[in-house]
């Protein structure tokens, strides 16, 4: 078990690390020096060199032999992140957001169980990388508390019924039914197999019995190899072009793929036809609404930056993007 395992489930759970923000809360500048033991200070919050050094020893484990160069980027993507954990707690709690125990603990139980088959992987993973449960059950929190804040801040996008209608008019073949075709079709695991079927058809065999007989795949075997709706991109990219090249009742194959083998006719051709606005208008909505919230998090974004980054006083050795003495 991998402890890059336990990560990416996190950003599959919450999305990818990067804190925004929409409200102005205004942190303290800090004043140098630091505090003795400190690393970085965020606000008024110290960040501890025990800190740092101890999730810096947890990522060396994982990350295998690296270069001077890899380990200096190393570090520097490790203090950003502390960072970064920091300024979202402080901005989420300046505008109310409060996450129990509780809601973190069962969010962490369902993390934990798609993570690790067993209570013995994960106990190994903690004794493996030095990590305690406590320190993962921090990392979902602050997962939480990003979620928590896209939530909020994006949630002043709104879209109006003209501008619904706007994109119908605008992209209309963003909103159609794309062209299908109805295929008749074996697959065989075997080229023997697929060869035995295309001879049977060849003399003459009815299709859905030569289907049943013959094909690997069940499913479309119990139907007599009737396969309806075929769109672009369905199938494996060289059975796809053959699909959508051929014409209707002309027996083709084998077509062979990574999977095996396949035969098939298409059987109807359904044109692409205009979805009506009214049957297209809640997909344009979550569309449209789905690139406002993208627009407020990306503007929200530059904002956190500019407002936190002098608000980052970083100890000298200690070089991290977010540090406010970085410069690009």
């Amino acid at each position: 078990m991998r402890a890059a395992k336990f990560s990416a489930v996190l950003v599959l759970a919450f999305g990818a690390f990067g804190a925004v923000a929409s409200a102005e809360y205004a942190p303290a500048i800090p004043v140098a020096p630091l505090p003795a033991g400190a690393v970085a200070v965020v606000d008024s919050t110290p960040i501890t060199k025990q800190a740092f050094d101890h999730e810096y020893e947890v990522q060396s484990k994982f990350a295998g032999k690296q270069t001077a160069k890899e380990r200096a980027a190393a570090r520097g993507t490790l203090l950003t992140s502390l960072i970064k954990n920091v300024r979202m707690r402080i901005e989420a709690n300046s505008i109310g957001i409060v996450i129990s125990d509780a809601a973190v603990t069962d969010r962490f139980e369902v993390l934990k169980e798609q993570s690790f088959p067993t209570d013995r992987d994960y106990k190994k993973f903690l004794s493996e990388y030095g990590q305690t449960e406590a320190e993962l059950i921090e990392m979902v929190r602050v997962a939480m508390y990003e979620e928590r804040l896209r939530d909020a801040w994006s949630a002043t996008a709104t879209v109006t019924d003209q501008e619904l209608l706007d994109e119908y008019k605008a992209h209309p073949l963003r909103y159609s039914y794309p062209e299908a075709r109805d295929l008749a079709l074996i697959f065989a695991e075997r080229r023997a197999t697929i060869y035995r079927a295309l001879r049977a058809l060849k003399r003459g065999r009815n299709f859905k019995r030569v289907a049943k007989r013959y094909s690997s795949d069940s499913v479309s075997a119990k139907l007599g190899g009737r396969f309806p709706g075929v769109t672009k991109g369905q199938f494996p990219r060289k059975l796809d072009r053959a699909v959508f090249s051929a014409k209707r009742g002309k027996l083709v194959g084998p077509i062979k793929t990574q999977y095996g083998y396949y035969i098939f006719r298409v059987t109807r051709i359904h044109e692409p036809r205009l979805r009506s606005f009214e049957k297209s208008r809640k997909i344009i909505r979550e569309s449209l609404l789905e690139r406002k919230r993208t627009a407020l998090v990306k503007l929200a974004q530059a904002s956190f930056e500019q407002r936190w980054k002098p608000a980052t006083l970083c100890r000298t050795g200690y070089v991290a993007k977010a540090c406010g003495s970085y410069a690009d």
